[in-house]
């Protein structure tokens, strides 16, 4: 491995296969004692800890958007029984799975992101919008049935969302690729027979409303980020955004749906966004 980035993108390709830390040191090229030291150092974790942090972040993420039970996520994820995992799992969230699955909102403060050197120099304003104004924009939904790799896999010696997320995204810009300014809102709930569903609604915009203020946007807490970009690279950005932004800030997720307000710029390859997340900060009662 060339560096500590390459391990942990193996890392968190195989997170479902039940590693051990004498098999990464192995294809490290280290012996254990050495990659300990040089893991840790680098990111403030051994690998171990690691490892179980981010299993444990990805079964929270599957509780939040799936219907897939409990047991079956434990297992997934390699828990030896599903008392183990759901030890595990309120050491680190604080609370047992079934109560952090049905809870309203989540501390997202105590998730572990992946370490990446994939980052953007952005700072979420937190805002919330208030309205009653229903919102008529006919509802789509796609499902999803995630297999192994759930939100990501690797590509090219990166990671990125997983496949059938991706292409799914990419049907959705399709069918607005003609439009310059409009709003896409929407979510992944769980599914009834299948692991999940994502739900969208797209509504476009006039020349004079390009922020959105005159169409009806979802009311509620959120945190607010700008970026630029083609439509893939919005798709990454996304995906970086919603396993970061709210970890860096300790915000606390809430169930909801998530939008993006698009402006397409002089080269139609290229939108200006607003992307909000549904959450609130520390402070901001529930």
């Amino acid at each position: 491995m060339k560096n500590t980035y390459d391990l942990i993108l193996w890392i968190e390709n195989n997170l479902n296969t039940g590693i051990k830390t004498a098999e990464i040191s192995a294809k490290a090229g280290y012996s254990e004692r050495h990659l300990y030291n040089r893991f840790k150092k680098q990111t403030g974790l051994s690998v171990a800890q690691y490892i179980r942090r981010r299993k444990l972040t990805l079964a929270a993420a599957l509780l939040r958007t799936t219907s897939r039970t409990v047991t079956e996520i434990s297992l997934m994820y390699g828990f030896e029984s599903l008392q183990s995992f759901s030890r595990a799992f309120k050491k680190q969230f604080e609370e047992y799975p079934t109560p952090y699955r049905n809870s309203g909102f989540w501390d997202m403060g105590l998730c572990q992101p992946p370490i990446t050197s994939l980052t953007y120099p952005v700072h979420p304003d937190m805002i919330t919008i208030s309205g009653d104004i229903p919102d008529n924009s006919p509802v789509h939904s796609n499902k999803v049935v995630l297999g192994t790799d759930f939100l990501l896999s690797k590509k090219g010696g990166k990671l990125q969302i997983n496949k059938l997320l991706t292409d799914i995204n990419l049907k959705i810009f399709n069918s607005i690729s003609g439009m310059d300014n409009f709003i896409i809102c929407g979510g992944m709930k769980p599914g009834v027979g299948h692991d999940a569903d994502i739900y969208y609604s797209v509504t476009e915009l006039s020349d004079t409303d390009k922020d959105g203020r005159q169409k009806a946007l979802p009311p509620g807490h959120y945190a607010k980020v700008a970026f630029s970009g083609t439509y893939s690279e919005i798709i990454q950005f996304q995906a970086w955004a919603n396993s970061h932004l709210p970890t860096k800030y300790k915000c606390r997720m809430l169930s909801g749906d998530y939008f993006t307000v698009f402006k397409r710029r002089k080269n139609h390859n290229v939108y200006d966004i607003n992307y909000h997340i549904p959450c609130l900060p520390p402070a901001i009662p529930a």
